[in-house]
């Protein structure tokens, strides 16, 4: 599990969106308890292992940042991106998102942001701001991860269909 970084599988206050979306729609999430969230764009993406951007990421954290605030207009919400990367009609709900005061921070491969934990309260995300520039931490309930959609083992697939596969495995 500690290949995976930043709490992932090890902190109970770190989710995916996926696991975020879940806890959002059952109710299990109590969005009035929180006081600020961080979201990290791009985790375990674009980089040397998995150098492509899945071009879904992007609109599935901005779907889940409208349904927090939708829930919780005044929540802080910190969204720490490489490039965000809203497709065709996604556009303009980054534009609401933007709207409702959700603070997007850029980062580049050496200025990734860093999670501390405290033993039960929350996580630190330490980063550098290039519009402040300036290093900054901020104390946080939860960490959300956008993590890039990976493929599978398509290689029995793509010979028995003749299809072939892109150099990131991809048909």
């Amino acid at each position: 599990a500690k290949i995976y970084g930043f709490g992932f599988l090890t902190s109970k206050v770190v989710f995916t969106h996926h696991h975020l979306e879940t806890q959002l729609a059952s109710g299990a999430l109590d969005v009035s308890q929180l006081n600020d969230v961080a979201m990290v764009q791009c985790w375990r993406s674009r980089d040397e292992s998995r150098s492509y951007c899945s071009r879904v990421c992007c609109a599935n954290a901005i779907k889940n940042i409208l349904k927090l605030k939708q829930k919780r207009p005044d929540l802080p919400i910190y969204v720490f991106y490489r490039d965000v990367m809203p497709y065709g009609f996604t556009e303009h709900y980054y534009t609401k998102a933007r709207d409702a005061v959700v603070v997007f921070i850029r980062y580049d491969d050496d200025t990734k942001p860093k999670v501390t934990f405290h033993n039960g309260d929350g996580a630190d995300v330490s980063a550098h701001d290039p519009a402040l520039d300036r290093d900054i931490q901020l104390h946080v309930d939860l960490v959300v991860l956008s993590s890039g959609v990976e493929p599978g083992d398509n290689e029995e697939l793509s010979e028995l269909f003749g299809v072939g596969l892109d150099e990131d495995g991809f048909f």
